[in-house]
């Protein structure tokens, strides 16, 4: 009785573990259990030029409200990285995208105009190994990295419940 327990029991095991591995995510999981194990993260702006760090601060003081973007996680949020389970970074890439042309009246002509745009890279590091458990863009927008920061948290948020 107690082997076809022990057998049952393990198959049930494998089976939770290869689920983990075929959920298709947003971002890139390389660990999916050990990202599971985060509980507290901060968020380090030291990544990059003056204008990204002050970028990341206001995004992490107007997003850390329960009902803003960061306050979705399920993680809690620490200012002390030296107490955090993780680290949240960003990295900031000027792009281009395409735009819809339209003249002074707001009225669509035919051509596309490529503009600047911004991507946000986010990644999520174990704060102990700095080994990557997560990483995900941001989508590109125009004027600052601000919106491409939401949209990679949104990303993590929504892989999360599905880890």
């Amino acid at each position: 009785m107690k082997l076809s327990a022990l057998v049952i029991l393990m198959a049930a095991a494998c089976t939770a573990s290869s689920f983990a591995k075929d959920v298709k995510t947003l971002g890139q999981v390389p660990d999916p259990d050990a990202l599971a194990k985060v509980k507290t993260y901060c968020i380090d702006p030291a990544r990059g030029s003056q204008a990204d760090a002050a970028q990341v601060q206001k995004f992490a003081a107007d997003e850390a409200g329960p009902k803003r973007t960061l306050g979705k996680l399920s993680w809690a949020l620490t200012d002390d990285c030296t107490k955090a389970d993780a680290v949240m970074s960003f990295k900031f890439q000027l792009t281009q995208k395409v735009a819809y042309a339209s003249d002074s009246a707001g009225v669509a002509t035919a051509g596309n105009v490529p503009v600047d745009a911004y991507v946000a890279t986010m990644t999520v590091s174990d704060r102990g190994s700095g080994k990557l458990l997560y990483q995900v863009n941001g989508e590109a927008t125009e004027n600052t990295g601000y919106r491409s920061m939401v949209n990679s948290v949104q990303k993590l948020a929504k892989d999360l419940k599905k880890l």
